[in-house]
């Protein structure tokens, strides 16, 4: 896996699947909440995801077409790109 793309891959899962979750799960469940804030975790987590992906791809040397392609599956595409063989190795 090429380093140069770890750090930047690091802070999208880091802060894109919690916030994917939190707002899928977590956040429907409490009362009070603006109804704007649950779509806006959503979106915004899953975003982060799709970049995330790209660089992971990237990473393990395959083009960030195709981590963009698994990233539109969210967390099942991140499960995919880990399964994929590392192409550096």
């Amino acid at each position: 896996m090429l380093q140069k793309y770890q750090k930047g891959m690091n802070m999208l899962f880091g802060s894109g699947v919690p916030l994917y979750i939190v707002g899928q799960f977590i956040l429907p469940h409490i009362q009070g909440i603006p109804a704007i804030v649950t779509p806006t975790c959503v979106l915004v987590g899953y975003f982060l995801i799709l970049f995330g992906c790209r660089l992971f791809a990237m990473a393990k040397g395959y083009s960030g077409t195709k981590g963009l392609l698994a990233g539109l599956l969210s967390i099942l595409g991140l499960l995919i790109l880990l399964l994929m063989k590392d192409k550096n190795k």
